[in-house]
Parts: C-alpha cells; sequence; structure tokens
C-alpha cells in the first residue's frame, strides 16, 4: 500500500511539474473526452490548489479545503480535533490561520501571482467563531466536474498523509528522513509568506534556525577555494551526531547573520546529497551549537573575508544508512 501511494504521488508531481493540473493532461491526450471544459476562472483554481493541496506535506490544507466545499460551514476547534485524531498530529490554531493562508492565496509572495490568484481571497471567509464558504466559490462548485478535480486533488493528499500517521513527527509535522521542499518548510513552519527564493544557507523562520545544505556541492579539484564561482563551504557529518557547517562568507561570529542563526529557538538541519536529486532536502533533525569559530577564506577576487567554522551536534544520531548515503 505505501509502494502505491508512493508511485502515486511521484506520478501526480510529474504531472503537475509538465501540466499543472490532471485537467490539462487529460485535454492533451483527448480534449473531445471532457464532458464540460473548465472556463479561465475554474482553471485558474485548479491549477493553484494542483500546488498547494496535491504536493503538501500535511494533512491541515486538504482536510480544510474538504470540509468547506461539503460541509460550507466549520467550527475551527473541532476540525482541529478531528484532524489531531485522525493523523496523530498536534495541530493548533496557528497551522490553522497558515492553511487559511495557502487556501485563500495569502501565502502567495509575488504580486504577479496575487494578480492571478486574486479569486482565492474570498473562498474562506469569518463569521464569528465559525469558517465559511463564500457564495462567489460556492456558485463555482456547481459546475460537478470542476469539483471533482478539486476532490481528486483532496483525497490523494489524504491518503498520502493517512500513509504517514504512525510516523514520529515533531510539533510541527516534521518526519525524520523526509523530504522537503524550501516551500513545504515555510509551510510546515507556519511561516506567512513564500519565502522559498530566499532560503539558501541559513534562515530563521519564526523562531526556527534552518540550514540548508547540497552536500556534494559539485566535482572539482580538491582544495580548491571556489567551485563554479561559489565558495566550497566544507559542510559534512564528521560523525553520526557531529556535523561541521560554514557560515555564508563575509560573516563572523560577532555579524547580524551568525546572531540570527544563534538566536533561533529551535535548529534545524536540511540536507540532499547533490543537486542532481532536485530540489528536496531530507530532513535530519534538530542540532544544538557546540562551537563557533572565527576564520578567514578568500572570496573569489581574492580577497580575504570573515566566515564561521561551526560544530552542531545533533539531538539524534544520524541513521546508519542516511549517514552512509551521504558519504558515498
Amino acid at each position: 500500500y505505501l509502494t502505491l501511494m508512493m508511485s502515486i504521488s511521484c506520478f501526480i508531481k510529474c504531472v503537475l511539474k509538465e501540466y499543472k493540473t490532471y485537467y490539462k493532461l487529460l485535454e492533451s491526450i483527448d480534449a473531445s473526452s471532457i464532458e464540460k471544459p473548465l472556463n479561465d476562472k475554474e482553471l485558474t483554481v485548479l491549477e493553484y490548489y494542483s500546488s498547494i493541496i496535491a504536493n503538501s506535506r500535511r494533512p491541515i490544507e486538504a482536510e480544510l479545503l474538504n470540509q468547506i466545499i461539503n460541509l460550507y460551514t466549520i467550527e475551527p476547534f473541532d476540525l482541529l480535533n478531528q484532524i489531531n485524531s485522525k493523523y496523530n498530529t498536534q495541530f493548533n490554531m496557528n497551522h490553522l490561520n497558515s492553511a487559511l493562508s495557502n487556501i485563500t492565496g495569502n501565502f502567495i509572495k509575488t504580486s504577479a501571482e496575487k494578480d492571478k490568484y486574486t479569486l482565492l481571497n474570498s473562498v474562506i471567509l469569518h463569521n464569528d467563531d465559525k469558517l465559511s464558504i463564500s457564495n462567489d466559490f460556492k456558485n463555482i462548485l456547481t459546475n460537478t466536474q470542476f469539483k471533482e478535480y478539486i476532490q481528486d486533488l483532496i483525497d490523494v493528499c489524504i491518503e498520502k498523509n493517512k500513509s504517514l500517521r504512525n510516523k514520529k513527527k515533531d510539533t510541527f509535522g516534521f518526519i525524520m528522513y523526509e523530504k522537503y521542499s524550501r516551500r513545504d518548510v515555510c509551510q510546515l513552519l507556519n511561516h506567512i509568506k513564500d519565502d522559498a527564493s530566499t532560503m539558501y544557507g541559513m534562515k530563521q523562520l519564526n523562531k526556527n534556525t534552518c540550514i540548508f545544505v547540497t552536500y556534494h556541492k559539485a566535482d572539482g579539484i580538491n582544495g580548491a577555494e571556489y567551485l563554479d564561482g561559489k565558495p566550497n563551504y566544507s559542510d559534512s557529518f564528521m560523525d553520526s551526531q557531529t556535523f561541521m557547517w560554514n557560515s555564508k562568507i563575509g560573516n563572523g561570529p560577532e555579524s547580524k547573520y551568525m546572531k540570527e542563526f544563534t538566536s533561533g529557538e529551535t535548529k534545524r538541519l536540511f540536507v540532499k546529497k547533490s543537486d542532481g536529486e532536485g530540489t528536496d532536502f531530507y530532513y535530519m533533525g534538530t542540532f544544538e551549537i557546540d562551537n563557533i569559530k572565527g576564520t578567514t577564506k578568500k572570496n573569489n577576487k581574492g580577497v580575504l573575508q570573515p566566515i564561521c567554522d561551526v560544530t552542531l551536534k545533533m539531538n539524534e544520531s544520524i541513521r546508519e544508512d542516511i549517514f552512509d548515503y551521504l558519504q558515498q
């Protein structure tokens, strides 16, 4: 069953990357087989939810949208209790507000996307202590074929997350050694905007310091200070619990960058083996700072710049097979 769900997830991801929606795939195969073609408004909404719901790494968006399109009115705390019981999670109102931000398009950062998906702003309305579907969105759902496409996305997300029910999660829903994109991390940490484009090296989100590391950055001559114009940072596991990390070049121990790094209440490490693996990172767990040493490194103009050699201690030893895989 799990293998089947993984296959479905991979299929969905490939379809969305190429066609953005399953509807567009069907249209490309045989447009005449589609009984009632979607209009531009319906297709725009479907495209957005295909991205947000089908690829979601948590069930709360799917469950929220599921109840909105089928029940029209939701009691927020009842919904949270149902989700936490069903998936063995610890979601609270912060998570629900984050899910609302995703469903209504407020998570979007660029003005171009905001203009494109402006209709989403009125999908869900706040009425006293309840959440209700808007009349505009209710009218769109009268196209039963459109509603079926939305329901399919919801069902895929729900089944995918049910398969992870018994895996150990932290309070934000992260699972050790699962793969997450930068956008996933933004959403899981209840960040109000999609800051994925700025999340390189280190980023603090809601008091969570996150480090993103590409383990094997490029092929180059041993000892080369620069590979493809970028610093050859010495980021690697020394053993199953010790990770050596370099700060961004130009940032010494007293820099604003390092103060942001050290001030996070929880610190998380995300690693991918190489750029060839795509955009997703393995979640390696939380860590504490063992030591910070200020030193220098030449930039690509040969000028010495401050940098920090940082020793991290993982709070949980890295699994042997994952450790060996990264070292290869």
